[in-house]
């Protein structure tokens, strides 16, 4: 360093720069991680509710005994967590009392966007209906009397 006279003392601008622009970078790689680390634990916890509302209205439709009650869908509230109301579509499968439910979920709170249906599959003999009955006993048929191959 120079100066004016022989007891100057501090940094040059240059220096001074220097530590600045090292400063700037450590406090943004820094305020980088924070966010990164912040959005990662909201994204998180959105899973575990999400699971946690799958899990619970999965419990639901499998223990209906009714096939009224599983298409008329129904509301709850998860401990801790947001309300959310459910409904399902059934659709019989190529065999005799199973069904595919797919089940639609949506938070109550406003949250923008439905959760991803879902789908159970389930043996139901109580729900079949006659005409599933008579549409199953002719496919039956129909693989019956054709020839094996």
């Amino acid at each position: 360093m120079t100066g004016f006279g022989s007891d100057a003392r501090g940094f040059t601008l240059l220096e001074t720069v220097a530590a600045l622009a090292i400063f700037v970078l450590t406090v943004t790689v820094l305020s980088t991680a924070y966010v990164a680390g912040t959005t990662a634990r909201g994204a998180i916890r959105a899973d575990r509710e999400r699971a946690a509302a799958v899990g619970f209205v999965r419990d639901n439709v499998v223990a209906q005994a009714s096939r009224a009650a599983v298409v008329e869908g129904g509301a709850a509230a998860l401990p801790g967590g947001p309300g959310l109301r459910w409904r399902a579509e059934i659709s019989p499968l190529d065999y005799t009392g199973l069904y595919a439910v797919d089940i639609s979920i949506e938070y109550e709170d406003g949250r923008p966007g439905a959760m991803t249906p879902e789908r159970v599959e389930l043996y139901r003999p109580a729900w079949i209906t006659p005409a599933e009955s008579q549409a199953w006993k002719q496919v039956a048929a129909k693989r019956w009397k054709q020839p094996d191959q």
